[in-house]
C-alpha cells in the first residue's frame, strides 16, 4: 500500500505541473458489516508518462477489493487519456450490502459510474456514495462501468409497401436473410438502373447509402453491426445521411417505387439520398426518378414487382400488392 500511496503522490504532482486537462476520483469499497475494504484510483489524463503510474493488484491479498480491469489484468490504479466504457471489477466477501465511497476527486472534468444492474449512472464527485447488493464470495466483473455510452449494436429496418426501403450506417452493417441491397448505377434521363452489390451475409460499408430490397414489406429487419472495413461499392450515386448538408441541390428520396426531388433542409439518419449533376446550362432537374433493376440481377422492373391497389373493406383503407394485403402502417394483414 505505501508503493501505491507514493505513486498516487508522484501522479498527482506531474499532473499539476503539466496543468493539463485531467480528471482523478478514488473509489472506496466496503461492506456494511465487514471491517474489510478495497480501493481503486482513476485518473482519466493525456499525460504521456501516465501508463508509467498504473499500478497491479495482487488481489488474493484481499477479501474486498475493488479493481479496474484491462485485459485479463488487474489495477488499483489505473491513468489513460480515454476511460470511456472502461469497467470495473469487485471482490466480495461474507456481506450482501456494500457501499462505494468517492474521494480524492479533482480534475476539470467529472467522471461518472454506471451500474449495469440497476440501470443507474452517479457522478463520481467528493463524498458521492453508492450503496448496492452484490453476491457474496464472488468476483463481479461485467456490473460497473466508468463513463458508461451506450454503444449502438444494429439498426431496425421497415420496408415500404413495395419491399423498399433506403439505408446507412457510420459503421459496416450486415445484411440480414430476406434483404437485398443495391446502388444507384447509370442514370438515363429519368430512369436509374439498381445493381445488387450485397445479398444476405454479406456486408455494406460504413457511410455508403443502398436501396434494401425484400419481400416482406412492414416486418422489420435487423442490420446489424459488424466492426470492420469493406470495399466501396463501385459508381454507387446513392449518398449516406452521414454526408447531408442542408446545401446540397438535386436531392431525391425514395417516395413509394420512385425518387422523388427533395428540398428540405434536414435529413433523417440512416437514410440514403441520390444527388445528380445536371449538364452545364441546364436549370430544370425532373421531380422523380424511376428504378430497374438491372437485368443481371435476376429482379424484374421495380413498378412490375410491386403494383399497388387502395381500396375499402369494413370502413378500412387497404393496400393490395401481388398476393398480401396490408394497411396503411405497412402491416401485412392477409
Amino acid at each position: 500500500m505505501k508503493k501505491i500511496f507514493v505513486s498516487l503522490l508522484i501522479l498527482a504532482a506531474s499532473l499539476n505541473a503539466m496543468a493539463t486537462d485531467f480528471a482523478v476520483a478514488t473509489l472506496t469499497l466496503k461492506g456494511n458489516t465487514s471491517l474489510e475494504q478495497g480501493e481503486v484510483t482513476l485518473v482519466k489524463t493525456d499525460d504521456p508518462a501516465a501508463s508509467s503510474f498504473c499500478a497491479p493488484l495482487y488481489i488474493n491479498q484481499y477479501d474486498v477489493v475493488i479493481y479496474a480491469i484491462n485485459g485479463s489484468e488487474k489495477y488499483q490504479i489505473w491513468a489513460n487519456a480515454d476511460l470511456t466504457n472502461f469497467p470495473l471489477g469487485i471482490k466480495t466477501y461474507s456481506d450482501a450490502s456494500y457501499t462505494i465511497t468517492v474521494s480524492n476527486v479533482s480534475g476539470s472534468e467529472t467522471l461518472s459510474l454506471y451500474d449495469v444492474v440497476a440501470d443507474q449512472t452517479i457522478a463520481l464527485t467528493e463524498g458521492q456514495t453508492y450503496p448496492f447488493t452484490a453476491a457474496t464470495n464472488s468476483f463481479i466483473n461485467d456490473r460497473f462501468i466508468i463513463n458508461y455510452v451506450e454503444q449502438v449494436t444494429g439498426y431496425t429496418v421497415n420496408l415500404n409497401a413495395y419491399g423498399m426501403a433506403t439505408f446507412s450506417a457510420a459503421e459496416r452493417t450486415v445484411v440480414p436473410t430476406g434483404l437485398k441491397a443495391y446502388a444507384a448505377g447509370n442514370l438515363s434521363g429519368t430512369e436509374l438502373t439498381l445493381t445488387e452489390v450485397a445479398g444476405p451475409g454479406d456486408y455494406i460499408p460504413a457511410n455508403t447509402g443502398v436501396l434494401l430490397y425484400g419481400e416482406q414489406s412492414g416486418n422489420p429487419y435487423a442490420m446489424t453491426i459488424d466492426a470492420g472495413d469493406a470495399a466501396a461499392f463501385a459508381g454507387n450515386m446513392f449518398h449516406a445521411a452521414t454526408e447531408w448538408t442542408a446545401s446540397l441541390e438535386n436531392v431525391y428520396i425514395l417516395h413509394g417505387n420512385e425518387l422523388w426531388q427533395y428540398t428540405g433542409t434536414e435529413f433523417a439518419p440512416n437514410k440514403a439520398y441520390l444527388q445528380i449533376s445536371m449538364p452545364a446550362g441546364t436549370s430544370y432537374a425532373p421531380k422523380r426518378i424511376s428504378m430497374h433493376f438491372d437485368a443481371a440481377t435476376g429482379v424484374e422492373n421495380v413498378e412490375a414487382v410491386a403494383p399497388v391497389e387502395k381500396f375499402m373493406q369494413e370502413g378500412q383503407v387497404l393496400i393490395r400488392r401481388g398476393e398480401n394485403v396490408y394497411n396503411l402502417q405497412g402491416q401485412i394483414i392477409k
